[in-house]
This record gives C-alpha cells, sequence and structure tokens, in this order.
C-alpha cells in the first residue's frame, strides 16, 4: 500500500502543499508516500520533513524506462492535444501517464493517490482490504454528469491504469481533440477535452469492471458501494462547500452542476459538521435528515486547507 503524488512544480512548492502532507501523516505516519516533481524543487526541506520520498518526475517520462509496454505515451498525448487553449489540460493528462510509469517501474500495488489540494482523514490501511476486495482495476469519485475527479483515487496496479490511459490515446487518435467533444457533447469551453472529462468516459463506455464509483453520498443513485464502508468520499463539491472555491474563499459555495452539490442546493439543511475523534482530532460528516455519515476527505479547491486540517 503507498500514497503516489505528483505535482509539476513549474511554479514552484504551492503553500498548501504542506498541510496536505501533514494531515496525511496525522492519520498515515507510517505509509510510504512518494511525490514525482520536477528536478529543480527535488531536494526541499519540506520533504523531509514528511518523510515523503521525492523523485524527479522525468524519469518516469517513458522513454527507454526498462520493461515498459507504453514508453511514449506522454509525447503521443502532447501531440494529440496540440497547440491549443488547453495546454493546462494537456498537463493533468499527461501526470496520470507519470504515475502510471512509476507504478510500473516498481511494481507498485494498492496505490491512492489525489489532488495536493485534498486533506485526508483517516488511515488508509482502514480500508484497504475493502478496496482490495471490491475493485478488480480502479475506483474513483465521480462527479458530475460528464467528469470524474481525482478527488481520491485507488489504483490496483500498472496495469490497471495502463488500460485507462491506453483508451485516452485510443479515443484521441480515433476523433481527434474537437472532434471527441463534439461527439460526446463536451462543448464549452472551446471543446474543452481534460481527463476529467476521459476518466468518466472510460468508466461509462468500459463499465464498473475496470473503473468503478466510491461512494459520494450515502444514499441513491451515488452511493455505490456506500455499504462496505460506511463513509462517503469527496470528488470536490463538498470541499468547494466547506471551504469555497479559487474564485471565490467564502465557505458554502455550492458547484450545482456536480451532483453533491445539486443536492446541498435542493436540500438547504444538508450540511458538513465537525466532531473529534478519540484523539481529539476534527472530523468533518455529511448531515442530513437527522443523520451523519463521516467524509473521509475534503477537496479544498480553493487551496486554503489551514483552516480544515484536524
Amino acid at each position: 500500500m503507498n500514497i503516489v503524488l505528483y505535482e509539476s512544480g513549474i511554479r514552484g512548492i504551492p503553500q498548501f502543499l504542506e498541510c496536505c502532507f501533514k494531515q496525511i501523516r496525522m492519520f498515515n505516519p507510517d505509509i510510504p508516500i512518494y511525490l514525482l516533481i520536477n528536478k529543480e524543487n527535488i531536494d526541499n526541506d519540506l520533504f523531509k520533513k514528511y518523510n515523503i520520498t521525492s523523485i524527479d518526475k522525468d524519469l518516469y517520462k517513458g522513454n527507454g524506462l526498462p520493461n515498459l509496454r507504453y514508453t511514449s505515451k506522454i509525447n503521443l498525448l502532447c501531440r494529440l492535444y496540440g497547440k491549443n487553449p488547453e495546454n493546462f489540460w494537456m498537463i493533468t493528462t499527461t501526470r496520470l501517464v507519470y504515475i502510471e510509469n512509476f507504478i510500473v517501474a516498481h511494481n507498485l500495488k494498492d496505490v491512492y493517490y489525489f489532488e495536493n489540494d485534498v486533506l485526508l482523514y483517516y488511515n488508509l490501511q482502514e480500508y484497504n482490504e475493502i478496496f482490495q476486495k471490491l475493485f478488480e482495476h480502479l475506483a474513483i469519485t465521480t462527479a458530475g454528469r460528464i467528469w470524474s475527479m481525482t478527488g481520491f483515487f485507488y489504483i490496483k496496479d500498472g496495469v490497471s491504469i495502463s488500460l485507462m490511459t491506453q483508451f485516452f490515446i485510443d479515443m484521441l487518435i480515433k476523433f481527434n481533440r474537437v472532434g471527441l467533444a463534439r461527439r460526446f457533447g463536451w462543448y464549452k469551453p472551446h471543446h474543452c477535452v481534460n481527463e476529467m472529462k476521459l476518466i468518466k468516459l472510460y468508466g461509462q463506455l468500459k463499465g464498473s469492471q475496470y473503473l468503478s464509483n466510491l461512494p459520494i453520498l450515502p444514499f441513491g443513485e451515488y452511493s455505490e458501494n456506500f455499504n462496505s464502508f460506511n463513509s462517503i468520499f469527496d470528488s470536490n463539491a463538498l470541499g468547494a462547500y466547506v471551504g469555497g472555491v479559487p474564485k471565490s474563499e467564502k465557505p458554502g459555495y455550492l458547484l450545482t452542476h456536480l451532483y453533491v452539490g445539486e443536492l446541498l442546493w435542493k436540500n438547504p439543511s444538508y450540511t458538513v459538521v465537525w466532531e473529534k475523534d478519540e484523539l481529539q482530532r476534527n472530523i468533518p460528516y455529511f448531515k442530513y435528515d437527522n443523520n451523519e455519515v463521516k467524509i473521509n476527505n475534503l477537496h479544498i479547491t480553493s487551496k486554503i486547507l489551514q483552516p480544515y486540517m484536524s
């Protein structure tokens, strides 16, 4: 069991990264954590402070790596995206291949990946056996009609993620970027193609055998596998509700285009409350109809993480 994170490092080390690390270590003091980052930032003291193994991400760009089946996926994805307004999305898509190459090169099993603006509120060992038994390949936090987001992402092994990234490439080759957006109704903005839409499409076309959904609600259509966890995971709607979004850091922000955001809008009494655990750590709970369910993570997209740490 491992955590693998990714940081492009283009603009240096974001301040909120320490909050992410500190929160992980609060609940998971011993789990191996690997951070793929650019070579210029690899020796930052922050990584030593939290026992993070920092690794030059370009060692896992693919070309020349031994024993990798797909050694040019990153370069190919860059060409398929082309020069367009979506270079940011090209980076967010190719990061999954860096992670894939790292997992394959080191034969890692049971890998957990999430965004760097996510706060984790449980010991991963608590549910690891459930993940192993339930999911043959991948499991993720779905978000909306056309999005699945890496608020929390389980990767069984290198083969599991490689099947998905190859699907991205196959679809982009078959339809090209604009054609893919038009075929599946991804019109705004500028026929946007990103990894969130590609991940969602992978699950829709390949089925839950290859990509399963984690429970993002304790009831209804988006509560898949809730009975196994008796808790929920956040893609980013709960994190936005708790801590706002970059354009509005005010708590209570509703992403109504997402499943959970729409539910909160339709049910103003539903909310997030905080309870102390046996070690006096603050833990978020989703409160609805006089019930409370533990939230395992929050994707704080405002990047202001400090107020919501345990």
